[in-house]
Parts: C-alpha cells; structure tokens; sequence
C-alpha cells in the first residue's frame, strides 16, 4: 500500500468516549481540527472581488477571502447546495444544485429564484455579456439549457449526448467553450446552431475552462493535476502550473489572477500564470469524511470521499493512502478493517477496495 503524506484542506474533529454507566465520564478531544468545507467544487471571482466557491455535500455557498483564507457562508443549506456559481451582468448569482437537481439565483434585490428543477446532475454554468443563463447536466445526465433569469419560462433544452460539457465559459467570440470530460476534449459550442467543433484534445479528464480579460483560454486537468493556457485557434496547450490531482474548476478576476479548486485537499489555490507558482489560500487536513474505523493497531482509518486516508489518533497526523484520479479508487463512502485488510465501499463504482494494512 502506497502512503502519500498530504497537505490537506478540509478537516474534521474525532470525538472519541469510554463506555459509561450514570455514574461515569468521558472525555472529548479534537484529534483534527474543523475545517469550514464539506467539499469544495465551483467557484468564481464576482466584479467586485469576492471570491465565491460552493460545495454540494456540505450544501452551501462560501466566500473566500483571498488574502488570509477565512471563509464565510454565503447562502446556507439547503438551497446553498452548489456545484458551480457564476454572478451575472445585472448582479444575480445563479447557482447549480447537482443532486437536487435544480439551479437557485439570488436576485440583487434578495430574492431567490428557481430557474430550474427536475434535472438531476445540473453541474455547469455560465451568462452571456447581455444576461443570457446557460447550463449543463452532467454525470446524472447530459445535455445543454438556456434558464430564464427571471424564473417565468421553464428550461430550454439546445441538444444533448454531447460527453459531459463540464465548467465552461462564453469566448470573445460569443461562443461557448468547454471541456468534455468523457471525451477528453475542450471545444467550441454555438448555442444558437447548436453545433460542436474541437478545440484541443490529449487531455486525461479536463474539468473546466475559463477566459481571462485578453481573451486567454485556461483550463484545467483534474487526473493530470495541469493547468493549461489554449492557443483556441490551434489548440496547443501550454503548461502553467502542475499541482495534485483531483482540480474541480477555475476562475480569473479582473486582474487576470487565477484560482483553482481542489476536491480532495478541500482547497481554494491561487495560480500565477507567469511562473506557475501554486499558493494555497485555504485547506484542511480531511475533505468529507464520511466514515471512519479503528484497526487492531491502533491507526485510524477515514473514507473521506475524495481520499482514502489514515489517522494517528495520538498525534493527528493524517497520510493519504490514496486518492480519486490520482489512484485506482473511487469515492470512498465508508470503511472497514479486519484481519489486517482495510476495505472502502465506493460511492459510485460499485466496487470495494481492498488495501493490506502492512503492506
């Protein structure tokens, strides 16, 4: 079994008490601290500067300040639940519930709005310069809408078996750029003809694709851990900058400075796109986790969703066994140890992995 130490993002506190009569105690004792995520995934930089991210386990909407990384709720459970966020041109921030099914938009005037229901895996979404909402489903289904900011009209479905058009963006040209994270390819959509064209290709699972202000395509590799700039015209990559694997989505702010997400560190990562240098504006040592067992041993072992992971509960010390895209694992939703083999049931395989504890 390979062991990989980490610098985590989101943490979680282990409580842990003696079996006890009326007549005894126990004691309580943080054995990781609290981290202020359960799972970070979209994210985006409003005109203003704030820094939005959103998580779907944890069903809220944050604000992230880039400075020293403390964290505030935006919108809370449950209609915070967001996979991706975006703020349009009028000051409504739109966002994705991907399990519920449904995109939630906050009008300036406070308001929330249901732009849309029933179409479970809703991931993606980006407007348009004149006000114009569109979104993906992916995972759960696949197909492409026009929403109607003001909530009247229901979804307008434009096509649909594209290959899961993941965190896109509208170009200088007014067309719509994104990845396709089964075909592992970023290309160009026109809404209007509702016609696909390649842009670039050699990508292991590319997750999201953002402009910045001169017109500069980025995206991001989540098996890789890449980032890239795309020359759209020819589809060359560049490499900017290379962290671990497991990079949910990306945005740019006014300046052009860009920020990256990272599912299984649970982190919000600044990215400069001259030297490629990677700073970490917020994480923790666990992400989600939803399980956990004691072995014979003494070590304890967490299924932390986007991680399989292993704790000391003496010191704190948390070591990555391995992780999603990176490791030949899924999502690991619970654990169990015995006889020296430490099994993680799969959130969506339908598998279970089986480490050696010793090995």
């Amino acid at each position: 079994m390979k062991i990989v130490r980490t610098a985590a993002v989101l943490a979680v506190a282990f409580s842990f008490a003696a079996a006890c009569s009326e007549n005894e105690s126990y004691t309580q004792e943080t054995v990781v601290a609290p981290s202020p995520f359960h799972g970070i995934h979209g994210l985006t930089v409003t005109p203003d500067g704030r820094l939005l991210a959103g998580s779907v386990v944890g069903r809220a909407l944050y604000e992230v300040n880039r400075d020293t990384g403390e964290t505030s709720i935006v919108e809370g459970p449950p209609e915070g639940m967001a996979d991706d966020v975006e703020q349009g041109p009028d000051g409504t921030i739109a966002w994705t519930a991907f399990l519920d099914g449904k995109v939630f938009a906050r009008k300036p005037d406070g308001r929330l709005l249901t732009l849309a229901e029933g179409l479970p895996g809703m991931n993606s979404l980006a407007w348009t310069d004149d006000g114009r909402l569109f979104a993906t489903q992916v995972f759960l289904g696949d197909a492409l809408y026009e929403l109607d900011p003001s909530g009247t009209n229901p979804p307008r479905k434009i096509m649909e078996g594209m290959g899961g058009l993941n965190g896109f963006d509208f170009g200088p040209d007014g067309k719509l750029y994104g990845p396709l994270w089964f075909k592992k390819q970023v290309v160009r959509v026109d809404v209007e003809a509702a016609t696909i064209e390649i842009v670039a290709t050699g990508f292991d699972v590319p997750a999201a694709v953002n402009f910045d202000s001169k017109g500069n395509l980025y995206a991001v590799d989540t098996a890789a851990g890449h980032v890239y700039r795309i020359d759209v015209a020819s589809g060359e990559k560049t490499l900017i900058s290379e962290v671990a694997p497991a990079i949910d989505n990306l945005a740019l702010d006014a300046d052009d400075n860009l920020y990256i997400t990272n599912m299984a560190d649970n982190a919000v990562i600044a990215i400069d796109t001259e030297t490629g240098e990677a700073r970490t504006i917020v994480s923790g040592a666990l992400a989600v986790a939803g399980d956990i067992e004691m072995s014979d041993t003494g070590a304890l072992y967490v299924a932390d969703l986007f991680a399989a992971r292993m704790v000391d509960p003496a010191s704190g010390e948390v070591t990555e066994l391995g992780r999603v895209f990176a490791s030949d694992i899924d999502y690991p939703l619970s654990v169990s140890v015995a006889n020296g083999r430490i099994a993680f049931a799969a959130l969506t395989a339908g598998a279970v992995h089986i480490f050696d504890e010793e090995s």
